[in-house]
């Protein structure tokens, strides 16, 4: 029994002698350092800087680690909002939307638990493509619709795509025309991509607006005739028009007929009224498929002339004494003062209508003016009531 006993406590002794070996070694054989999770230096990434990357274009990068023991395990700590992942190849990859510099973070993890991080700033360029076209033209209902959609930038040649019609039905193709047959009214969203050689692409949303319900009929300017205008005056006078393919008119002034006036492509006439008289003007206007054309006739009629100065205000004896006459109508171009009598108060009128000077004595004095506007003059008594200072 005592040798037996004596046999048994040493096969255990063996036993937790290698158990201990194999702890101390770390298991299982090899490498023969104890493993330490935390320890710098023995896991690394490459390379040190990330190749630059382009807004809209899907990126790859491939990272790898040294050191350690395989396989490796890969995670994105941080992306910035870049949106882009890594796999356990070490593939980072993924397309940012926007340009800018980017910081990413990035970790690799060995068989064993050792780790190593990375941090590094990602820039990405802008392609420079863009779709230039702020609007679309609005379509009208039951009739086919064309837009030509242009872009700039990127590496030509561009591939156009519509992301939602919004239930237009339209199509659009790798030349950029929009184009089909809207059958409801109303306004509806469209998002439109194009996309270059390389990859990048650019995406618009509209409003469509689709006019209509029956026929528009065709393109008539509604205008018959223009508002008289005053001599010298300003003259503006919005023009009208009705039906065509379009509401978004588009106006010319083929002839002023010599009245001098200007005409906008939205349709407003204005300037300065010319010399009395009748004058015919020739405007047309498009809807980007026809166009009509009419004659106008304006009447330039100068209205009644009159001084509507109606009193002066009173002056003092030796203080020098200005006050400016007005008068409306007739050519206010035109206008040409004159005192006719000053009734010896020594006060001048000029051109302009500025009375002025000094009055030496006291009273009531009856002055009459005149204004003359080139065809017609007008004449006016005014009183001039002159006081003392002491009054």
């Amino acid at each position: 029994m005592t040798i037996k006993g004596a046999h048994i406590i040493s096969r255990l002794a063996i036993f937790f002698a290698v158990v201990f070996t194999l702890i101390a070694c770390g298991g299982g054989g090899g490498g023969g350092s104890f493993y330490d999770p935390d320890s710098d230096g023995e896991i690394s990434i490459a390379p040190g800087t990330l190749a630059e990357a382009t807004a809209g274009v899907e990126y790859f990068q491939i990272l790898e680690a040294t050191g350690g023991d395989e396989p490796y395990s890969w995670a994105i700590l941080d992306d910035s909002g870049t949106g882009l992942t890594i796999n356990n190849s070490g593939i980072l990859n993924g397309t940012v939307l926007e340009s800018g510099d980017f910081s990413l973070t990035i970790r690799v993890e060995d068989s064993v638990g050792r780790r190593a991080v990375a941090s590094y700033v990602l820039a990405v360029t802008d392609s420079g493509l863009t779709i230039t076209n702020t609007a679309l033209d609005q379509a009208i209902k039951g009739i086919e619709y064309f837009q030509i959609l242009e872009a700039t930038g990127g590496d030509e040649p561009y591939s156009w795509v519509i992301l939602d019609d919004g239930g237009t039905g339209l199509t659009i193709n790798d030349g950029g025309i929009l184009n089909g047959i809207v059958l409801e009214s109303g306004d509806f969203g469209l998002t439109i991509q194009v996309e270059d050689s390389v990859g990048s692409n650019a995406v618009e949303s509209y409003v469509l607006r689709v006019a209509g319900g029956s026929d528009p009929g065709p393109l008539t300017i509604a205008t018959n005739s223009l508002p008289d205008g005053t001599p010298g005056a300003d003259y503006n006078a919005l023009l009208v028009a009705t039906g065509g393919q379009s509401d978004d008119y588009e106006w010319t002034l083929e002839n002023d007929g010599d009245s001098g006036l200007k005409l906008s492509k939205d349709g407003l006439l204005n300037g300065t009224a010319p010399d009395a008289g009748q004058y015919i003007l020739t405007v047309s206007v498009q809807d980007g498929v026809v166009t009509s054309t009419k004659k106008l006739q304006l009447g330039v009629n100068p209205s009644s002339l009159e001084i509507t100065t109606s009193s002066l205000t009173n002056a003092t004896v030796g203080v020098k004494y200005v006050f400016v006459l007005e008068a409306s109508g007739g050519i206010a171009a035109n206008y040409k003062w004159d005192l006719v009598d000053a009734d010896g108060t020594g006060l001048a009128l000029n051109q302009y209508g500025v009375l002025s000077g000094t009055v030496a004595v006291a009273n009531n004095y009856a002055l009459i003016v005149q204004v003359f506007d080139g065809i017609t003059d007008v004449r006016k008594a005014l009183s001039l009531s002159v006081t003392t200072s002491s009054d």
